[in-house]
């Protein structure tokens, strides 16, 4: 009865190190994929029904109560964050972070001020960052 046993053990150790091998693998190659990537983006006035943009460029009329970032996302696994940052004169005025929970797809989001004034005359930018790195930057400006 103890060879069988030890016969089975050892059955068992053998057939387990390889699969145990094959999910560490597995396992690390998913988190090398890499970070989530931004494929395009834009600025625009605002999205119309069907999520479009409208009014986009990078010059906007003063007046204007906010500006919409519209951009295409792909992931190579679900989880992944996006940083959204933006950006007056230089300096940062907001900043969001955003998991990604699908492989793709496509995002906005909306500056504009809490007192729902006008966005002030100047030179802004918002940038995307994935993975730590800046993946997209979109300059603009606000003029009169």
């Amino acid at each position: 009865m103890q060879k069988t046993g030890r016969f089975f053990l050892l059955v068992v150790l053998l057939l387990s190190v390889p699969l145990v091998a094959l999910l560490f693998w597995q396992q690390g190659h998913s988190f090398s994929a890499g970070p989530v990537t931004v494929t395009g983006a834009v600025v625009c006035r605002e999205l119309d029904d069907s999520g479009s943009p409208v009014g986009e460029g990078p010059l906007f009329r003063w007046g204007g109560r906010q500006v919409c970032l519209l951009f295409k996302y792909e992931a190579p696994r679900p989880g992944g964050t996006l940083g959204v940052t933006w950006r007056f004169q230089g300096q940062e005025i907001f900043r969001e972070t955003i998991r990604v929970n699908d492989k793709g797809g496509v995002r906005a989001f909306f500056l504009l001020r809490e007192d729902g004034s006008p966005l002030p005359v100047g030179d802004y930018e918002v940038s995307i960052e994935g993975g730590g790195r800046k993946s997209y930057g979109v300059p603009f400006s606000v003029r009169r």
